[in-house]
């Protein structure tokens, strides 16, 4: 088969180590299809395998012309599979594809808060998420979700497409760095790595925090945009400029080093489809306090703190408790349970299936 793998956030965060990581792990196993991978600028992708090749695209993701130029460049390609990595995608797209739905909180969560566009231009893009959705939902020769929360969540919109859950893992090039101290992360401290969209729930997190003040010092790591100025401003309000460090452009070394020596990392999500950092900072033996959701209790390790996200107190108990929270090791069962390698030989299951 001629397969095309669309590759266009190979440098963006959770998605990108989605799609970077079945890359490289299909190129190990698969030496009888032929791949196209579809990228956007010019990502430093590695070659190991003979029957894979690059191609750039111009078109971004979330845009018109995703819709036209993109759809044209596919049509093009005469592929026998396409793999949508992410639930953006060409809605009249008609060849076969699989698409991989990583969780539907733009559906779930579409409260408004999470734009910085005019609320009639949102509305729009609301109708065009949906449609994009549905199209997924109802033309993809299946569906691959990261847990069976995710499953369930789109089980309940009546969809007859198969779906398959494929675990993913810890990214093997943050195992391999060499951890690389932080000099503003002084012990000890707390840790949230993601980014600051409004069901990440930072807003909820830093008021309870602010009434701990007993609590360690606590470490944002992500993205620097609007909505991470919008948690600066609230915790500037709050006046927890003194006990609260954001951090940026953050390498896997200086990650592995904070996952190792924080207190506990704190995820207070109102919906997740998986949470790659709960499984990463655990890799490295760092307590988890997490929201009581259902992604969270499906990957999270024994012992692991959870919280009702609705309850303030049930937060800040936690919070206050943080610093006598024990570093337990990664279970052996989970390094089987949640790898990239076993994603990618499901993954290549079903490519194999689907024609």
């Amino acid at each position: 088969m001629k397969i095309v793998i669309d590759c266009r956030l190979w440098e963006e965060g959770g998605v990108g180590r989605y799609i970077r990581n079945l890359v490289s792990r299909l190129q190990k196993l698969d030496t009888h299809n032929f791949y196209t991978l579809l990228t956007y600028g010019n990502p430093n992708i590695q070659i190991n395998n003979s029957h894979f090749h690059v191609r750039s695209v111009s078109s971004r993701w979330h845009s018109l012309s995703e819709q036209t130029v993109f759809l044209y460049n596919l049509l093009k390609e005469q592929a026998d599979l396409v793999h949508f990595p992410y639930f953006s995608h060409p809605v009249l797209y008609n060849r076969p594809f699989v698409i991989t739905l990583h969780d539907i909180t733009p559906f779930t969560h579409a409260t408004g808060q999470a734009t910085t566009r005019h609320p009639l231009l949102y509305a729009m893009k609301k109708i065009g998420y949906r449609q994009t959705l549905m199209h997924a939902l109802t033309r993809s020769k299946h569906v691959l979700v990261p847990t069976n929360a995710v499953a369930h969540d789109i089980r309940t919109m009546g969809t007859k497409t198969s779906i398959t859950v494929t675990y993913e893992g810890v990214d093997e090039s943050l195992i391999q760095a060499r951890p690389i101290a932080v000099s503003s992360a002084k012990e000890p401290f707390l840790l949230y790595v993601g980014n600051f969209f409004p069901h990440k729930n930072i807003s909820f997190l830093l008021t309870s925090y602010a009434k701990v003040p007993k609590a360690p010092k606590l470490i944002l790591v992500g993205p620097d945009d609007v909505f991470t100025q919008r948690m600066r401003s609230q915790a500037h309000m709050l006046n927890l400029e003194n006990r609260i460090l954001f951090l940026h452009a953050v390498s896997d070394g200086q990650l592995r080093y904070l996952y190792s020596n924080a207190q506990a990392l704190v995820f207070p999500s109102q919906s997740e489809g998986f949470g790659l950092p709960v499984l990463e900072a655990s890799y490295f033996g760092c307590p988890l306090i997490l929201s009581s959701i259902a992604s969270f209790k499906e990957i999270a390790v024994p012992g692991t703190t959870f919280f009702n996200l609705h309850n303030e107190e049930s937060l800040m108990r936690v919070l206050e408790e943080s610093i006598q929270v024990k570093k337990t090791p990664y279970p052996d069962a989970y390094k089987k349970k949640f790898s990239f390698e076993t994603m990618a030989m499901k993954t290549l299951a079903i490519y194999n299936t689907s024609v």
